[in-house]
């Protein structure tokens, strides 16, 4: 299938899925190996059901909510790009200048925040930092950590595998569920590995390209 799409070419191979595309401030919705995926691009909203677990996105501009496996995560993207990589308690943030390195639920945490690195060992054990005249309160295992980075607040619960993030206007929470996800938003492309699939996403700009539980989608 080919769909032109806003001044872009959409092609699709789905693994036994099906797929009905409404794009540019529409709806795109598609079946994905046993998932709903629907999609709203450029001020809109995704929710992508895949391998049994359930993503809603709003890119650009909005809110990103994740179910992956057992859990939820939820990103308030506020215009400004970000990388995670949620792979056995590991997450990766990329945010405005710096990545964030994450590794959550028993293991070393490493912080790269405006330039400036921050590596973190937390394993039960309250911990404060000043970060890029910033101020970060951690205490893990069913304890919040509160990070103040780059003068924007982030506030985290992270316990038994589930971080909450609050990121400049909105929250971010994540429940870590033994799968790598990356992710690129805000006019950049996004790369997300979803149960044994590469979903990589070029959002409101009309390029889509995705792998979804053994199946190929290029957009």
């Amino acid at each position: 299938m080919v769909v032109q799409v806003a001044q872009s070419t959409m092609v699709v191979q789905v693994a036994q899925g099906t797929m009905a595309v409404q794009v540019a401030q529409g709806t795109m919705a598609m079946q994905v190996a046993q998932g709903t995926m629907v999609v709203q691009v450029a001020q809109g909203t995704m929710a992508v059901q895949v391998a049994q677990g359930t993503m809603a996105m709003q890119v650009a501009q909005g809110t990103m909510v994740v179910q992956l496996a057992q859990g939820p995560m939820v990103v308030q993207v506020a215009q400004r790009p970000m990388a995670m990589q949620v792979a056995q308690g590991t997450m990766v943030v990329q945010l405005a200048q710096g990545p964030m390195v994450v590794q959550v639920a028993q293991r070393p945490m490493v912080v790269q925040v405006a330039h400036r690195p921050m590596a973190v060992q937390v394993a039960h054990r309250p911990m404060a930092m000043q970060v890029a005249q910033g101020t970060m309160v951690v205490q893990l295992a069913q304890g919040p950590m509160v990070v103040q980075v780059a003068q924007r607040p982030m506030a985290m619960q992270v316990a038994q595998g589930t971080m909450v993030v609050q990121l400049a206007q909105g929250p971010m929470v994540v429940q870590v569920a033994q799968r790598p996800m990356v992710v690129q938003v805000a006019h950049r492309p996004m790369v997300v590995q979803v149960a044994q699939g590469t979903m990589v996403m070029q959002v409101a700009q009309g390029a889509m390209v995705m792998q979804v539980a053994q199946g190929a989608m290029v957009v």
